[in-house]
């Protein structure tokens, strides 16, 4: 069956957002139930009365001051005059947000220099009160001050700029109301002092050198000025975020100005160049109006490298020739622009922080993030991703950790490279991290892993880190884990990881936190066992498995984004999640450790004092990951059924395997159900704006298997009954595939089979041939040499629906490129370039390559079928294909493929 639709069947049928309206209820709304059950002991002072002394009067305030109200109210603690004297005083302290709370048989005085650490104060009493089951706070001097001194994160259900649910293009051009008064309450307590906004430079101001940009200015700024105003009512800061100054990529108003753009040729996406006068006077103005009509703005982040891309040092390379002229090389090139937009905001706005996010550094050469380093001005803040290019040896193998990541502490090389080279020009790096959750999974609110937290911060206090953006769309929520990074943000920092996560603990489940310490640390040691590779992070089916039905008959759909809930669900290329990065066997092994343990962290927590969210958010996360592992499960049993000679006895076997799986996938999505109905966070994907996981697509998905157990299962068990092949699929045999018979055990013996030419008609130009003899297989291709650059390229599956790193053919050379998307690299790389052994020769104005390589090494089996996909390019262009696309899909790191231009190569 081949699927040509390619869109999720629900997008149209997306539930609302009630958690968003649950953000704005009351923070303090119920009383824990061991609260104020015991006495004071005698290291503790009393203060179930209180008398509220307010002596730092400050509008700014009010929020903190009414939230202390508040939770005395919820918590029974009396507000009076003959109470024990409560005193919040202006005085001395080291920093911003630095506080001291001094705690005496007579009273408590808390001190503070800025309002921002009295909130901070006020804050931890409750918690400390929190952390005693009391009204209890103990005797001595409590000081602390922030070395995390900027703490950023954003809005969990505000649209992302890419979002593709409801239509919503932006925040600032709605009316409705992002940040509750409440909502920000909660994140003010969880120790964020600062969100990000997204916001294009281009649509917040006009520009009398681009008159097309700024079209609905006025709207956008009379919107983010009241979130700027309403945020520092609880000392949140507002920082903008954009890639910009913005190239012509989605953004046609900069066609009608090439005087702007770079010189570099005949590329696809044309830069804002910074060697033009025009381009930076656009620079500075755009900046200064921004910073002046929103002169509230604490900062902005530019993510200056990658993604959508913007000037001419946004890429890897520097292509732009009047900027090779003036600047000389791509380090100074960027170096000049972070240094114009840095200026030109600092002439209006002398305080606000300029973050360059150098997001794609990652493809750099080391010499030119050193040389961008070199020339950085001091004024500049650095933000570096923190776990990327980042090496985890898991099952005794090195992995590649791309990206983001919670599971692996860090930090990356990236990080580490960086930070040294900003310390020596004086430069300030900041953490690019997730708290809350990554692109591992985020259709839970948060990923329950402090301890891992505590790893990486520790890494930050120790190298006097003083910024971290916490989170990208995702990530974000107001939890436990943004809790943990607020905590451990501060000094003194805590010496032992058990003593933090007992303190943490403790806020949640009062003195008897004992077990939900065993349980974060059994979900720790779980989730380090997460396959590290970005395409498992970005292809795999740990986001929404539940929701997705499985396929016994092959349809080769490949796996949908987990960042969009816009793809079709139910794949069967779940390999597209491992490519060079595990072998199956690998990623079963890994994620059965990791589901093991979180469902053993899971029962720990469930008996810790009452009901808690937590234990929620454990149980669905754990129903996800080990639905996740039975995907894996379920296809590497389908290629066992369909494989090999067996007898039918073991192919029933392994069939009534796959059958128990389905119906524990039946159980596991109608246990989801009830948890989605109760919890509305389950299942939502910040960043895709919407549901991954839902009520009405579980339901479906069960009929869906039960169908599956009723059609396709019913089918394959007649088939083996029969003594016919299980899956006809894996030998070519359905779909009009194209196959070759190996049937030759000599390459001069064996029979060629031709190319296609882009329209489908068959051509002498090019043919293949493969046999198998003692050294393994070989593959020979002829091709005729009739341009000046011919490139051979192989995309294989030597393991049926396991795609790998492509095979490239050029100037009588076999290459395998180093690829972190692909995770092939170091000895894996090495070993895997060892395994081909490549001949040569031209004639009759043909070149002709011979691979020969072995199954071992491989994970292939010599009498099992394998697909290939060949493609010929002439002069970059491709021209000859060995079967001709059907189905086109596009997918990160794999780009555009039709696996329907695999042919199978079936052994005799």
């Amino acid at each position: 069956m081949r699927f040509y639709e390619t869109k999720d069947p629900f997008i149209d049928k997306q539930p609302k957002m009630t958690f968003a309206k649950e953000l704005s209820l009351p923070l303090h709304d119920r009383r824990p139930p061991k609260f104020g059950k015991r006495g004071a002991r005698e290291e503790e002072t009393d203060l179930s009365e209180i008398n509220f002394i307010i002596e730092y009067s400050d509008p700014l305030l009010d929020t903190c001051y009414k939230d202390f109200e508040d939770f005395s109210r919820v918590m029974g603690i009396r507000i009076s005059k003959s109470g024990v004297p409560f005193t919040v005083v202006k005085g001395e302290s080291e920093a911003c947000e630095a506080y001291s709370i001094k705690v005496t048989g007579e009273g408590v005085l808390i001190r503070a220099a800025d309002t921002e650490g009295i909130r901070r104060a006020i804050y931890y009493v409750e918690d400390e009160m929190k952390r005693r089951d009391g009204a209890f706070l103990p005797l001595g001097e409590i000081k602390r001050k922030p070395f995390i001194k900027t703490r950023i994160s954003r809005c969990y259900f505000s649209p992302a700029s890419h979002a593709a649910v409801e239509d919503k293009e932006n925040e600032l051009l709605d009316d409705e109301d992002y940040y509750p008064d409440e909502y920000l309450n909660r994140l003010a307590h969880d120790g964020i002092n600062a969100l990000w906004l997204g916001a294009s430079i281009r649509y917040l101001v006009k520009s009398d050198l681009v008159p097309e940009y700024g079209k609905d200015a006025d709207r956008r700024m009379k919107k983010l000025n009241a979130v700027i105003e309403k945020c520092k009512r609880y000392g949140i800061s507002t920082y903008l975020f954009s890639v910009d100054p913005a190239s012509d990529y989605c953004n046609d108003d900069l066609h009608a100005h090439p005087d702007m753009m770079g010189e570099e040729g005949d590329i696809f996406i044309k830069h804002i160049c910074p060697s033009v006068d025009k381009a930076v006077s656009y620079i500075k103005d755009a900046y200064k109006k921004v910073f002046t009509e929103a002169p509230g703005l604490k900062g902005y982040i530019n993510l200056s490298v990658g993604e959508s891309e913007s000037h001419c040092a946004s890429e890897n390379v520097l292509l732009c020739k009047r900027c090779k002229k003036k600047f000389g090389t791509l380090g100074k090139t960027l170096a000049f622009v972070e240094k114009t937009i840095a200026d030109a905001i600092h002439e209006v706005a002398p305080d606000a922080e300029y973050i360059s996010w150098t997001y794609a550094h990652r493809a750099w050469r080391d010499e030119d993030i050193r040389e961008s380093a070199e020339n950085r001005h001091t004024s500049v803040r650095h933000l570096v991703n923190f776990e990327d290019l980042g090496v985890e040896k898991q099952l005794g193998r090195d992995r590649l950790a791309y990206d983001y990541w919670i599971s692996y502490v860090g930090p990356g090389e990236l990080f580490k490279k960086s930070i040294g080279y900003d310390k020596k020009r004086g430069v300030k790096t900041y953490a690019k991290i997730q708290v809350c959750s990554s692109h591992e999974i985020s259709t839970v609110p948060y990923i329950i892993a402090p301890g891992l937290l505590y790893e990486k911060y520790k890494y930050m206090h120790d190298e006097g880190v003083e910024g971290v953006m916490q989170c990208w769309f995702f990530g974000n929520y107001p939890c436990l884990m943004n809790k943990a990074a607020g905590e451990l943000s501060f000094e003194p920092f805590f010496e032992r990881r058990e003593d933090f996560l007992g303190h943490l603990a403790g806020i949640y489940f009062g003195e008897e936190s004992d077990g939900a310490v065993r349980a974060y640390e059994k979900f720790a040691e779980g989730y380090r066992n997460f396959p590290i590779g970005v395409d498992f992070e970005w292809y795999s089916p740990m986001q929404d498995s539940p929701c997705a039905p499985y396929h016994l008959e092959p349809v080769d759909l490949p796996m949908p984004s987990t960042w969009l809930v816009t793809d079709m669900v139910g794949s069967d290329r779940v390999c597209d999640s491992i490519l060079d990065g595990h072998t199956m066997s690998e990623v079963i092994e890994l994620c059965t450790l990791m589901c093991d343990q979180w469902e053993e962290g899971s029962e720990i927590l469930k008996g810790v004092g009452s009901e808690n969210e937590q234990t929620t958010v454990a149980e669905a996360t754990g129903l996800i990951f080990r639905s996740g592992l039975n995907t894996f499960k379920f296809y590497d049993l389908r290629n066992k059924l369909a494989l090999g000679e067996k007898a039918k006895a073991e192919q029933l076997n392994i069939l009534s395997q796959m059958e128990e799986i389905v119906k524990e996938e039946i159980e596991i999505s109608a246990s989801l159900i009830p948890i989605t109905e109760k919890d509305n966070r389950i299942g939502y994907h910040s960043e895709a704006h919407g549901y991954k996981i839902f009520p009405e697509k579980l339901k479906w998905r069960i009929e869906e298997m039960k169908k599956l157990l009723e059609t396709e299962f019913e089918a394959v068990r007649r088939r083996i009954n029969a003594g016919e092949k299980p899956l006809p699929f894996y030998y070519g045999e359905e779909n009009d595939a194209r196959s070759y018979h190996i049937t030759e055990s000599s390459l001069q013996n064996a029979e060629w089979m031709p190319f296609f030419d882009e329209n489908g008609t068959p051509t002498e130009s090019a043919k293949i041939r493969v046999a198998y003899s003692e050294k393994g297989y070989s593959i020979e291709l002829s091709v005729e040499k009739n341009s000046a650059e011919t490139t051979v390229r192989i995309d294989p599956e030597f393991k049926m629906f396991h795609r790998t790193s492509p095979l490239f053919l050029q100037d009588g050379k076999l290459e395998i490129k180093e690829s972190a998307s692909y995770s092939l690299f170091g000895e894996h790389l090495n070993f895997k370039r060892s395994l081909f052994a490549t001949e040569y020769e031209q004639k009759n104005n043909a070149e002709h390559y011979t691979l020969t390589f072995p199954c071992e090494g491989l994970e292939m089996e010599k009498e099992h079928p394998f697909r290939l996909t060949v493609s010929i390019f002439r002069d970059g262009k491709r021209q000859e294909v060995l079967a001709p696309d059907d189905r086109v899909f596009e997918r990160l790191v794999l780009g555009k493929f039709s696996p329907d231009a695999a042919v199978f190569f079936v052994p005799k």
